[in-house]
């Protein structure tokens, strides 16, 4: 089984894969819709399952071959409302700390309007524990914020990022697809 350091991931971030894992990654600049939606649409990759609304779509990609996969949500519409979900899942346990960090400082470089990332912080994910933070920044008059979790689950890494603007978390559809959450 093949090994992933955060020194390995890191480089993986950024080298020739930042392209391919950034471009979904920052695709929380894309439109979706805020209004009450019903979630009728099934997102499935690699054993992480989400439910979404209709019209939004998803996209994955085999990150680091037979070893790190992601699955991005987003909305199909063109409001001007960026919202997006990314999730993300290593076959191995990776330390969560030096995850986060250099996911952080790859967000750093993707993200126009220099964002603003809380310290990390311990929480949990339904049974999981986790760890976390929270981010915040402007992209013109777009005000957005989210939050990076990561935590382990049988000898698996996942990471989970959600963020959007005041609309979005204030019409609880956040809190209505991370309910249907499934590994």
């Amino acid at each position: 089984m093949k090994t992933l350091t955060i020194s390995y991931i890191s480089k993986i971030i950024f080298s020739k894969n930042i392209a391919k894992l950034l471009l979904f990654l920052t695709t929380i600049v894309c439109f979706v819709p805020v209004n009450a939606q019903t979630l009728t649409k099934t997102a499935r990759y690699k054993g992480m399952e989400i439910k979404l609304p209709e019209a939004w779509t998803f996209e994955t990609q085999e990150v680091e071959r037979g070893v790190m996969y992601q699955m991005v949500c987003m909305g199909k519409n063109n409001t001007g409302d960026a919202n997006t979900i990314a999730l993300a899942k290593a076959d191995m346990e990776i330390d969560l700390e030096g995850f986060l960090n250099v996911m952080k400082g790859a967000f750093q470089v993707a993200i126009p309007g220099n964002p603003f990332f809380s310290q990390n912080r311990i929480g949990t994910f339904r049974n999981y524990r986790t760890l976390y933070c929270t981010f915040s920044g402007n992209i013109g008059s777009y005000r957005y914020s989210g939050q990076i979790m990561v935590f382990h689950d049988k000898g698996r890494t996942f990471l989970i990022l959600h963020q959007g603007d005041a609309r979005y978390y204030e019409s609880g559809l956040n809190d209505r697809i991370f309910a249907t959450f499934k590994l």
